[in-house]
């Protein structure tokens, strides 16, 4: 079929703006090429699909034009004027017509992504995203759609590749906020560490056994609240407010694990400092694997060990040592319900064990024990 030529605006912004007219210049002999056409669709059937992604490389020659690429211009009017004289009548013809479309595609792939990355870019930077993200996300695409796998130029690709946009710049955002948030929450820590170890320096040091780890202060307020602040600067944390809660936490703290302590023992037996309550720190127990158990008996000793007990590991009550404790404080006459540590701590050591072998040296008299060692 002949097409005058007047019927398509050679002066207009191109082909695309006719597609009707354009597809009627198309011979059945033409033959899409596949990177164009990679669904593999007879498109003589279904024109409709043809004339779509035509328009679309349409769009290639236009902003090869107004990229001032040499010869595009000079190309895309030679390729109007075969159309329109409808010369091309053979394969050899339509093999022409995919290299210049091809040429094209190629020369202004990168160009077309990156422009296609970059305004959509400029919609996300005027909703709140940032640049920085913005900027690494063009790279990471560009690596992809470059090197990786052929971008088509088609609707449905330039919606996916502004969804693509959108996703990588988020979890670039969040990804860099988390690494932000986290180095100021190390910093906060830190800070927080340091009013420690000042305060810790002020009491006496026979209580620095008995003192918490760091990690509890992180979790008390105020400190929680200024290690997870959400502010771009660390902060400070005065003086005045450290020192008005700390020793409060402190005191508190202590309490606290020992009224959990004494609610677990027989009413006739709360007072921890019962010779005859013996326990286990669990946590010191894990890293002594093959050696005797550490036993605690005393508050003086469970204060020691208070700041071991976490979510994981408790103190475990000894059955075992409050049999043997019953045994010896039977032994010496005295009253269970009422003797405690300090009482029998202070006795001399005067307690012999018949099961031990010393014959072996004759000339070494038994030992005397104290009673934590028997």
């Amino acid at each position: 079929m002949y097409v005058e030529k007047s019927s398509i605006d050679v002066n207009g912004l191109g082909i695309g703006d006719n597609v009707g007219t354009f597809w009627k210049c198309i011979p059945h002999s033409y033959q899409p090429d596949v990177r164009f056409y990679p669904n593999g669709l007879d498109y003589d059937k279904e024109p409709s699909y043809l004339r779509l992604d035509i328009s679309k490389m349409t769009l290639h020659f236009n902003m090869g034009i107004s990229s001032g690429i040499p010869g595009a211009s000079l190309e895309f009017e030679e390729f109007k004027s075969l159309k329109i004289a409808n010369t091309i009548r053979g394969f050899e013809e339509s093999e022409i017509t995919n290299e210049f479309m091809v040429e094209i595609g190629n020369q202004l792939m990168e160009d077309d992504i990156k422009q296609l990355i970059e305004h959509h870019s400029s919609v996300l930077l005027r909703h709140s995203h940032d640049q920085v993200d913005l900027d690494a996300t063009l790279g990471q695409l560009l690596d992809h759609y470059l090197y990786r796998e052929k971008f088509k130029f088609n609707c449905r690709s330039y919606k996916q590749l502004a969804l693509e946009l959108l996703q990588t710049s988020e979890a670039h955002k969040i990804y860099r906020l988390e690494r932000q948030q986290w180095s100021l929450t190390l910093q906060r820590q830190k800070l927080v560490g340091d009013w420690y170890h000042t305060h810790q320096k002020t009491l006496p040091p026979t209580s620095w056994p008995n003192l918490p780890k760091v990690e509890a202060i992180y979790k008390c307020e105020p400190f929680a609240a200024f290690i997870a602040s959400e502010s771009n600067e660390v902060g400070e944390l005065p003086k005045e407010l450290v020192q008005s809660h700390l020793a409060p936490f402190l005191d508190s703290w202590m309490q606290v694990h020992e009224h959990n302590m004494s609610a677990r023992l027989e009413s006739l037996y709360e007072n921890l400092d019962l010779a005859v309550n013996v326990f286990i720190c669990a946590s010191c127990e894990d890293d002594r694997i093959g050696c005797p158990p550490l036993v605690l008996i005393g508050l003086k000793d469970l204060r020691s060990h208070f700041k071991c007990i976490d979510s994981q590991f408790d103190f475990q009550f000894s059955a075992a040592g409050r049999a043997n404790t019953l045994m010896l404080v039977d032994l010496l006459g005295m009253d269970l319900k009422t003797v405690t540590v300090n009482d029998l701590d202070t006795r001399d050591a005067q307690i012999f064990c018949e099961g031990c072998n010393v014959s072996w040296n004759s000339g070494v008299a038994r030992q005397a024990l104290m009673w934590r060692d028997v």
